[in-house]
């Protein structure tokens, strides 16, 4: 006896079968509630839905506290005509965040007693912490020192006698001005930055809660909306304001999707069957279908992301399809019982289950945990529609003796005329098959995935303008590693030394601050080649130095020399910019990281991976590139289990009904796929990881297409039946076509070409067409209930 005929013959009652679907109802009521108790139970921070990196563990637990850092602040500039113009600005912008109660952490604001008070906090250790080109001037270029002061004093601008009688060379002046990157002046405390014919005011600004709180983004999206008017010239950037946006996107995508589907599936089937009944036990299995997908991701997960919910909503227009299928074949069979109908459809509708969760299952196989939770949604979701189909509706539907309408045998016979003229005029499929072809050729494999990105367009606006101005970082950084202090800043050393040669430019604490042994050596070439030699005599008699700024100088350099440490520099020096990247020391070692600064080029050409050297302590985190490269890896993965999909398909359908029906099932899938493909290369020139994913959802609703037109041969029923459904079921991935967020429309553009292709194609490869009934043998009256 062949697999389905052993599923045939499973027979459940109607009153135990309506009692375990009670049961499984209660149990994912229960589910549901207890997940849904956490307050964070929703997700939207998009890098949850990413795959984690292979850094070491203690590499990444300094990246995730940096990008912990970056998911909370914003960054604003306020243009004026002149300093005093953005000063007085940036302060109203200020007070504006303040008021809110959505920042904290507002500033920074830097007074004349602060920048004092970091002068007097660091000016004992002025003979020991110089600019990197200073250093290498103390150690083989003392002259240069000499020259440069010499230059310092004779321009225009000069300088106080005061001043460079306490800083004779300049030395601790250029150092201080080293560490205030960007910063053309101070106004009011305000730092200011100079572009073009303006001056712009810098603030920085924290949430005060967690920024992926959907809440707080609903909140901080209306905010966002609220200063562009109150401020329009402002430019203001952060990872909050993209993640509020895309919430915000999110939200109104599940709303439309959700929304329209269930309003469709509602006219459709009061249009199909002018009945309520099967309308309300339709809605009741997608109800049961949600809230299992619910369940089961909060029980295996412990949230759920927002995306993986916009995935979801399209769950409403897959899930119908079991009810369409008893619906159809329940008015098809106006004299069976509908305990029959659902054993006769046990078989099809078991193997359309098993191959849907075949689809999905693709996903949980991709490495990201978004994509994980909507396979484990769907299939969740499907399982328990299909359960509901077949333990439910036996048990509340009834036969009343309604037949199909009249207009269905009209759609059959459309159907059945498309089969003929397609045998007929062979010309059109060759010429459809070289369409698809050529498409193909037009095709390239690209996973980058900034093609991924869909920012506002006017908060892209602003980033980039925002750019220009602060030479802000890019995306990519450096974590360094050191088995103790020494051994960590001969490291990070090298590796900004060989940024630097190769013009790229970082932020790294190795360029403002030396360990002891250096200090030391820097104090001694300083008191040898420059203040304890003649040349600094000379000097000083040349600039007319007092006698005492000479025995001041000789003092200092008489002491014993007392090293800073990193952790003392950074309290005394106190600026977030530079604290923020160290990250202390440990049993394990020392870490800190280098920002690189600038432009740099894509992820495919970009010089930075030349740098990476994970066994020597230095470790390059590029999430796009690492994130696109893996994209890359899983797409060639999934093509080989595409394949072994087919396969593996193609022997269980082989076993169940003999290879002439398996190929004639996969045929379906396997052409539809090849239209998406052939679709892709006239439209974009490429797919990739996303694209892959849909081919195994069309591999498993092409399968289920095919499975009734096999199983009914070519009758008005399976017309409608497979009709109805990828109306419903385009109409959810249409809408997921039409989203926003590039990869939900990648993904439900390519799902909707396969489903209209599969549709098309199922009659094609179905049993030669029953000759149709006169029109008048569907004319019977239907019975509403």
């Amino acid at each position: 006896m062949r697999a389905p005929d052993r599923l045939a013959g499973f027979r459940l009652n109607r009153p135990l079968g309506a009692a375990l679907w009670c049961l499984l109802i209660l149990l994912g009521i229960t589910l549901a509630a207890s997940g849904l108790r956490s307050p964070h139970w929703l997700n939207s921070n998009l890098l949850a839905m990413l795959p984690q990196d292979t850094v070491p563990a203690a590499t990444r637990q300094v990246s995730d506290r940096y990008r912990q850092t970056l998911s909370s602040t914003t960054l604003w500039l306020t243009p004026g005509d002149s300093p005093a113009d953005a000063a007085r600005r940036t302060e109203q912008l200020r007070r504006a965040l303040g008021g809110s109660a959505l920042f904290d952490e507002i500033g920074p604001t830097l007074s004349e007693q602060d920048l004092q008070q970091r002068y007097r906090a660091l000016a004992p250790y002025r003979y020991q912490l110089l600019t990197p080109t200073d250093r290498q001037a103390a150690l083989s270029q003392p002259d240069a020192l000499i020259q440069q002061a010499l230059a310092r004093l004779y321009r225009p601008s000069g300088a106080s006698s005061q001043q460079w009688q306490a800083d004779p060379l300049f030395l601790f002046e250029r150092y201080l001005a080293s560490l205030s990157r960007n910063s053309t002046a101070l106004h009011n405390g305000i730092a200011m930055l100079s572009h073009g014919d303006r001056y712009w005011g810098m603030s920085l600004a924290s949430t005060r809660h967690d920024s992926f709180a959907i809440d707080q983004q609903t909140q901080l999206d209306a905010f966002r909306r609220q200063m562009q008017q109150d401020f329009p010239d402002t430019l203001f950037t952060g990872m909050p304001f993209y993640a509020a946006a895309g919430a915000v996107s999110a939200e109104r995508e599940i709303r439309t999707v959700g929304l329209f589907s269930l309003v469709c599936i509602v006219l459709l089937f009061v249009l199909v069957f002018a009945s309520l009944r099967p309308l309300l036990l339709a809605l009741i299995s997608i109800a049961s279908g949600v809230l299992w997908g619910l369940a089961a991701s909060l029980w295996l997960f412990g949230e759920l992301h927002l995306l993986a919910l916009v995935f979801g909503a399209s769950l409403i227009g897959v899930s119908v399809d079991y009810s369409i299928h008893y619906f159809c074949h329940l008015r098809g069979q106006p004299d069976a019982a509908p305990i029959t109908v659902r054993n006769r459809l046990l078989p099809p509708l078991g193997l359309a289950l098993l191959s849907s969760v075949l689809g999905y299952s693709a996903m949980a196989w991709a490495q990201f945990p978004g994509l994980r939770q909507v396979a484990v949604f769907s299939i969740s979701g499907l399982v328990m529609a299909w359960l509901t189909v077949m333990l439910l509706f036996p048990a509340l539907s009834r036969q009343t003796g309604a037949t199909l309408s009249p207009w269905v045998a009209r759609l059959h016979r459309i159907m059945a005329h498309w089969q003929r003229l397609i045998l007929r005029f062979r010309w059109l499929a060759l010429a459809a098959g070289a369409a698809i072809v050529s498409g193909m050729l037009w095709l390239s494999a690209s996973d980058d995935v900034h093609d991924y990105q869909t920012p506002p367009a006017h908060l892209q606006a602003m980033q980039t303008q925002l750019g220009k101005i602060t030479d802000n970082a890019p995306g990519a950084y450096f974590v360094v590693h050191g088995r103790d202090i020494q051994h960590w800043w001969q490291r990070e050393q090298q590796l900004h030394d060989a940024l630097q040669a190769a013009h790229i430019d970082s932020d790294a604490l190795s360029r403002y601050w030396v360990p002891a042994q250096q200090q030391h050596t820097i104090h001694t070439a300083l008191a040898d080649g420059v203040f304890q030699h003649p040349r600094f005599t000379r000097f000083s008699d040349t600039v007319g130095m007092t006698d005492a700024a000479r025995q001041k100088v000789q003092a200092d350099f008489d002491q014993p020399v007392t090293p800073l440490s990193l952790p003392d520099w950074l309290q005394r020096l106190d600026n977030p910019a530079l604290s923020q990247l160290w990250h202390g020391c440990d049993d394990q070692g020392c870490r800190s990281l280098v920002l690189v600064r600038g432009k740099v080029d894509s992820p495919h050409e970009t010089p930075l991976a030349t740098f990476n050297a994970p066994d020597q302590g230095i470790t390059l985190i590029d999430d796009a590139s690492s994130i696109s490269s893996l994209m890359g890896t899983l797409r060639d993965h999934l093509h080989l289990l595409l394949i072994a999909a087919y396969a593996l398909s193609a022997m269980l359908l082989t076993l169940a009904r003999g290879p002439v029906f398996a190929l004639r099932l996969l045929a379906v899938p396997a052409l539809a796929s090849l239209v998406v493909l052939g679709s892709l290369g006239w439209l974009t020139g490429h797919y990739g990881l996303i694209h892959v994913l849909a081919l195994f959802l069309i591999l498993g609703i092409g399968i289920d297409y095919a499975i009734f037109y096999q199983q009914d041969g070519h009758t008005p029923t399976a017309t409608l039946a497979v009709l109805f459904s990828a109306t419903t079921t385009s109409l959810s991935f249409g809408l997921l076509g039409l989203s926003d967020t590039q990869v939900v429309h990648d993904f439900g553009f390519s799902v909707f070409i396969g489903i209209v292709a599969a549709a098309l194609l199922a009659p094609l490869f179905a049993v030669t067409p029953s000759p149709l009934p006169p029109a008048s043998e569907n004319r019977r009256p239907h019975d509403r209930h």
